[in-house]
């Protein structure tokens, strides 16, 4: 479309909101319009549904209540672009510059779209993905985020309060001195976020996951956590921990572009309290975490060989993939724990048909407690599993020989023997 004819047509939209005779509702329903310049124009209330804006510029655009619903935003830059009450739902907005814009009482829940093909009708749907976008300072009071994705977003100093985050994806998202009074996060994913300065007061925050969070420089006045996973000892956990803990966080949220993975060995961590910690990749071989509290803990791909976990709380953690050769984990609790194989992905997150088994051969797991516990795949050759508690366990595919399963305590388990 020629940009005189777009000015054209926005002329004639201004004329129809304003009630004149020969005004026409702009309509660019599924308009290619990738890397265009929509800067500074007026379009509320626009049919834009569909639109690709790729790549493109609406800097400071009012597209207030207008229908975006499955636009295509990718890396497009939206700064101080005002959609306040705009329909977003299931927009790709990845990548996309929002610094101060205006998105209150926003629509962005996941869209369900209707596809053609081969003249048959198919109902997808599609979350509105906003990975990695910039939106610090933006205000979105009261906005629709249910289950969006905000991966990596940047929510520096944005305004969120009563917003509706349940089950949103804020993985690793920046959301330093935002604000979240009031805000529904219940069940929302908040594993590496920042909060520093964010204020949470009265905030929903049930069964949501918040692994290598840092709440103490946050208001949490009034917030419900029930049924969340929180770091909770933080604050008791010695200093060098701590700053390796910060480092490692921050490794995650990078994909290893900063900070550096946990790496100890041979330490003394006796009762230390990790709980709800992401521990994935971390090394601490040849530790000693007697007594130590590891509940719900994601230790992925984690190396414990020949650690000392004796009576350890490990209920909930995921130890998929983890490494625990000859480790003692005597009389520890390991309820509901998943230690199954990890199916490895290309670096495109495509499945590569291998998996990277949880190792726990010549592992000490006398008198432990795994109920519940999902052993699919897991090496366990050589483990003494003696007075062991597998009821409800899933063994299935595990490698058990040589294993003592000896006076081992198997109701309802689920093996291949």
């Amino acid at each position: 479309m020629e940009p005189s004819k777009l000015l054209k047509l926005i002329a004639l939209h201004r004329s129809y909101l304003e009630g004149r005779p020969g005004g026409v509702l702009l309509n660019l329903k599924g308009a290619r319009m990738a890397g265009r310049d929509l800067s500074r124009l007026f379009m509320p209330g626009a049919m834009l549904s569909g639109i690709d804006l790729s790549h493109g510029l609406a800097v400071r655009a009012v597209l207030d209540r207008s229908d975006l619903f499955g636009a295509n935003l990718t890396s497009a830059n939206m700064a101080e672009a005002s959609l306040t009450g705009a329909d977003l739902r299931g927009a790709n907005l990845t990548r996309t510059v929002l610094r101060g814009a205006k998105l209150d009482k926003a629509d962005l829940r996941p869209g369900q779209l209707v596809i053609w093909v081969a003249d048959r009708k198919r109902v997808e749907d599609r979350p509105t993905d906003l990975g990695g976008a910039d939106l610090s300072g933006a205000s979105a009071r009261g906005a629709d985020l249910e289950k969006v994705e905000l991966a990596g977003a940047k929510l520096v100093g944005a305004n969120l309060a009563s917003a509706n985050l349940f089950k949103a994806n804020l993985t690793g998202a920046d959301l330093s001195n935002a604000s979240l009074v009031g805000a529904r996060l219940k069940g929302a994913l908040l594993n590496n976020a920042k909060v520093t300065g964010a204020d949470l007061t009265g905030a929903d925050l049930r069964g949501a996951e918040l692994r290598n969070v840092d709440l103490l420089h946050a208001n949490t006045d009034g917030t419900v956590f029930l049924d969340a996973v929180v770091q909770r000892g933080r604050q008791t956990l010695p200093p060098a921990l701590r700053s390796a803990l910060d480092a490692h966080a921050e490794w995650i949220r990078s994909n290893g572009a900063q900070g550096g993975p946990l790496s100890f060995a041979g330490q003394d961590f006796r009762g230390v309290d990790l709980e709800g910690t992401d521990l994935s990749g971390a090394v601490m071989e040849e530790c000693d975490l007697t007594e130590a509290n590891l509940r719900s803990c994601r230790l992925q791909f984690a190396r414990l060989a020949k650690s000392r976990l004796v009576e350890a709380r490990l209920d909930g953690a995921d130890l998929s993939g983890a490494a625990l050769r000859e480790a003692d984990l005597t009389r520890a609790v390991l309820c509901n724990v998943a230690a199954r194989s990890v199916e490895l992905l290309a670096p495109d997150g495509r499945g590569t048909g291998r998996s990277w088994p949880t190792d726990l051969r010549k592992a000490r797991l006398g008198e432990a407690d795994l109920r519940g516990a999902d052993l699919r795949g897991a090496r366990l050759g050589g483990a003494y599993l003696v007075y062991c508690n597998l009821a409800g366990a899933d063994l299935r595919g595990a490698e058990l020989d040589p294993a003592d399963l000896v006076f081992s305590h198997l109701v309802a388990a689920r093996t291949d023997f």
